[in-house]
């Protein structure tokens, strides 16, 4: 899972949406370009300060760092089995990767794509898949891990990598994504059928929202307060505000890991188990955008400012870059 926290980028999306609710396209989205990657991709994330992108290679334990302004890898990181969630943290140049197979998160600086510090250890984050989905809360600088396997959701200091506090969840906990200006913290139950709304201090549990099967990626907007889920076994998209589902878009086939991109207001959906499908869908109007790739297996998206998205394509060892 792969997503940007950046405080700076929300108030840019603002002023740029005060004109316009929702930015038109210029143009149907289209593939531009493909990028060499590691071994099974299945995560991505993207830097706005350093216009670096950082691909997880599943299969080959490392990073593929990409230069958005030349489209080329520019170093290769190893970080250990099975990196799954990636988080950028623009305001400290710090790069957080959930290395699954173990019980550890690797920091990165985001400039280089080298390694800034050592790894994070997470007590108790153990199992076949350890550490997946993440997200940060760039106010607090807490970092939010889910434990899959262990089904439990951890809180870290970003900083130091101590940890905070560990707290037991239900089934399968996987996606998660953060409220910074209500301190929330969402988690996707991909075990059960809700998500959960924990509080970003303690971890209770305030609310437990009901949510499709195999909920699976989450992404938030922090401009407008809403929450998408990507929920897999369904092939559909909810829309959530507060607690309240407002709206659910089907037609999807296996959507993972999504993005959302405020300047746009559109979300991009990778349809793994349609082969070769990467989908946008305009938040505001429900229109629905299908990209054809030359990759396949898209697993999950990271939006730019710059008018890209990347997708990291688990099926070919290649990154789609697409114009939006």
């Amino acid at each position: 899972m792969s997503k940007v926290r950046l405080i700076a980028a929300c108030a840019l999306a603002v002023s740029l949406l005060a004109a316009s609710p929702s930015q038109a396209l210029l143009g149907p989205p289209r593939e531009i370009a493909t990028i060499a990657a590691g071994s099974a991709p299945g995560a991505v994330a993207h830097d706005p300060v350093t216009r670096r992108v950082f691909v997880g290679n599943t299969g080959s334990g490392s990073i593929s760092v990409i230069d958005e302004r030349t489209d080329r890898v520019i170093a290769t990181t190893q970080v250990g089995p099975a990196p799954h969630g990636i988080v950028v943290d623009s305001l400290r140049g710090r790069v957080y990767v959930a290395v699954g197979e173990t019980s550890q998160v690797a920091v990165l600086d985001s400039r280089t794509g080298s390694i800034a510090q050592a790894p994070f250890a997470i007590p108790g984050c153990t199992g076949a898949t350890g550490p997946w989905g993440m997200d940060l809360n760039p106010a607090t600088n807490v970092l939010y891990v889910a434990c899959y396997s262990a089904n439990v959701i951890v809180a870290l200091n970003a900083a130091t990598g101590t940890l905070i506090r560990s707290v037991a969840t239900g089934s399968g906990p996987l996606g998660v994504a953060v409220d910074a200006a209500a301190n929330r913290v969402y988690l996707g139950m991909h075990g059960e059928r809700s998500i959960r709304v924990l509080d970003g201090l303690t971890l209770a549990t305030a609310a437990s929202i009901p949510a499709e099967p195999g909920v699976w990626g989450l992404a938030f907007d922090d401009v407008r307060g809403r929450l998408f889920a990507a929920n897999y076994l369904t092939g559909t998209v909810t829309f959530i505000r507060g607690t309240t589902v407002t709206n659910v878009y089907a037609g999807f086939s296996g959507p993972e890991w999504i993005s959302y991109d405020p300047v746009s207001n559109m979300i991009w959906i990778p349809e793994f188990k349609a082969g070769n499908r990467v989908t946008g869908l305009d938040a505001r109007t429900g229109q629905i955008l299908p990209v054809l790739i030359s990759g396949s297996k898209p697993t999950a998206t990271a939006a730019t400012p710059a008018g890209r998205v990347y997708s990291a394509n688990f099926g070919t060892l290649n990154v789609s870059v697409i114009s939006r």
